[in-house]
């Protein structure tokens, strides 16, 4: 293989490896522009506050949570209660194996609201 074709094959693989990762973006072919592009790029990053609130006056709130670990195929859920003054009355968590996302917030909440219903928090807002 010649040098010229081992440089086409390196900046056509580089250039594809870019544009998988940065599909969005109109990235140039050329090695050169290309790594001139790559040093100038900024990434737009946004973000919004989200703000946890009191439930009403002789309220409960059930807020609720997952996550997944891809490399342990392990899933965990967990809920906490809080009462009107913002309170922590009870939390909870556990490891699920092997489980989708939906079905362990499902389990969240399924166990949240049991939870709160046995024990007489109530009314409750449920918070996912």
């Amino acid at each position: 293989m010649s040098r010229n074709k081992v440089i086409f094959e390196i900046n056509r693989n580089l250039w594809q490896l870019v544009k998988l990762k940065f599909s969005w973006l109109d990235i140039p072919h050329s090695c050169p522009l290309l790594v001139q592009f790559l040093e100038k790029y900024k990434p737009l990053v946004t973000s919004k506050a989200v703000e946890w609130s009191c439930p009403p006056n002789g309220w409960y709130k059930c807020n609720t949570d997952r996550a997944y670990k891809s490399s342990t195929c392990q899933s965990s859920s967990a809920f906490c209660i809080n009462n009107s003054e913002g309170n922590l009355v009870h939390s909870w968590a556990s490891i699920i194996p092997e489980a989708s996302c939906i079905v362990v917030e499902a389990r969240a909440i399924l166990e949240g609201v049991e939870y709160c219903v046995a024990n007489h928090l109530l009314p409750l807002i449920v918070e996912t």
